[in-house]
Parts: C-alpha cells; sequence; structure tokens
C-alpha cells in the first residue's frame, strides 16, 4: 500500500480547523483531501456570538455543494464516497451553552458535533488546564456531560483540568 492509497481509503479529519475561521482557507482544505472538517466556531463566546458564526457557516454549506452537515459516521462515508466533504461544528469550551443545558439541543440541531468543556481557564463546567485549582467538573457540568451523552455531542477534554477526565 502506498501512503496515496492509505490516503485514498482513510478518512481524513481536521479536528480544530482554526485556519477555517477565515472561510477563504476552505479551498485549501478541499484541495488537500480532507474529507472532515471540523471548524472551531467559538471559545469563549455567547450563544448569540456563537449563533452568529453558525448562520455564516450555513451559509457558506448552502452555497457549496461540495459541503454538507453530518451526524453520523454513515453520513461521513457516504460524502466521501461522493467527493463530498462533510463539516462537524466544534466549540472550544462551553460558554456558548450559557446556563442552560437546554441550549445543547439547539447547538447540536444546527450542527455542532464536539463541544470542549473548558479552554484553559475555569467555567460553569469546571476548570481549565491552565487554572491554578482542578476541581473537575461542577454540578452544572455534570449535567452538560450527561445531556452531550444524551443527544451525540462528542465531549472534548482538551485544555480542561486533568480532574475533568
Amino acid at each position: 500500500m502506498t501512503n496515496f492509497d492509505l490516503h485514498t481509503d482513510a478518512i481524513v479529519f481536521d479536528a480544530a480547523a482554526h485556519l477555517l475561521r477565515d472561510h477563504r482557507f476552505i479551498e485549501n482544505y478541499l484541495d488537500g483531501g480532507v474529507d472532515v472538517l471540523m471548524p472551531t466556531l467559538a471559545t469563549n463566546d455567547t450563544s448569540t456570538q456563537a449563533l452568529r458564526k453558525i448562520a455564516t457557516w450555513h451559509k457558506r454549506v448552502r452555497e457549496d455543494k461540495r459541503l454538507q452537515f453530518v451526524s453520523s459516521t454513515t453520513d461521513i462515508r457516504e460524502n466521501k464516497a461522493v467527493g463530498r466533504t462533510s463539516v462537524i461544528l466544534h466549540s472550544q469550551g462551553a460558554d456558548l451553552i450559557e446556563n442552560d443545558v437546554n441550549l445543547l439541543d439547539t447547538f447540536k440541531a444546527l450542527g455542532v458535533g464536539v463541544m470542549q468543556l473548558a479552554y484553559n481557564e475555569k467555567n460553569r463546567l469546571g476548570d481549565g488546564a491552565g487554572e491554578r485549582t482542578d476541581a473537575g467538573l461542577s454540578v452544572f457540568g455534570l449535567k452538560a456531560v450527561e445531556r452531550c451523552n444524551q443527544i451525540g455531542i462528542v465531549v472534548d477534554c482538551a485544555h480542561t483540568g486533568s480532574q475533568i477526565f
């Protein structure tokens, strides 16, 4: 098997595509053969700020038939088979859900498939990796993780304190 065969057979992800905050870089990913784009849409954003960024992604996907939001591995495989690139939105940090676990359902419906619990700093869910304390998940954090598991949002523990793991 050559490296090209491996790339052809594998499903290639960019799981924290920071460059995609600028949509001009999408062409680089498409030309490079990335099968699944996971643009970071929010870090310490409020729900309103996150919704605005999601709206720009929905516009982009609507206008570019090479892209499609996905919610399952089956969707990803089907897109790869027809040469389309899958999109799963990723949040680094959970500030976008503010004080309402029910917002997770809304964000899931809008394409957020992965959510980091904290981004280096303490938030409502728990301590980030950069904090002096390492208290783990808050009561609200436990509820948020439970809801993510129920609705299929992948919980990302990067940048969180070790107790959150």
